[in-house]
């Protein structure tokens, strides 16, 4: 379920973030873009929440099933489980960092999926070169040929 709604909030982040944010682009690029990527976290939501569905009601047939019956089903049951977490604990991690991600874009003033404008990093030309040091301030060895 945690993978479910950090998949819905983040549908929702960056669907909002067109609107809450700053300096967001109104170009229908970025609209569509920002829609795509959010319906695409959304199908993902709707599916962790169908998937967690479906194992509650097989889980559900287990525990009404006949004890003769039970352990094997269980032990069927058991390798899905163990597989659907440990990729359901990946896959939280790397919605938490999406997530993260999702508010550090909105909390600088932009929408998620637009770019950021350049930062200027001091002086746009080139320093000129260094003048060589003054012949009375070179090494002997430096002055011959």
């Amino acid at each position: 379920m945690l993978a479910a709604l950090l998949c819905l909030f983040s549908a929702v982040m960056i669907t909002a973030s067109l609107f809450i944010a700053d300096r967001a682009s109104r170009s229908p690029e970025i609209l569509w873009i920002s829609l795509a990527v959010s319906g695409v976290f959304l199908a993902a939501g709707l599916l962790a929440v169908g998937v967690q569905g479906r194992m509650a009601a097989i889980d559900a047939i287990i525990r009404h099933a006949d004890p003769a019956r039970r352990s094997d089903l269980a032990r069927h049951h058991r390798a899905p489980i163990l597989f659907l977490a440990g990729g359901g604990a990946v896959l939280c991690l790397a919605l938490a960092v999406i997530v993260s991600g999702d508010f550090a874009r909105i909390e600088e003033g932009f929408a998620v999926y637009v770019r950021s404008p350049p930062q200027r990093q001091g002086p746009t030309t080139r320093p000129a070169m260094a003048p060589p040091p003054p012949r009375f301030l070179r090494s002997p060895s430096s002055s011959r040929g």
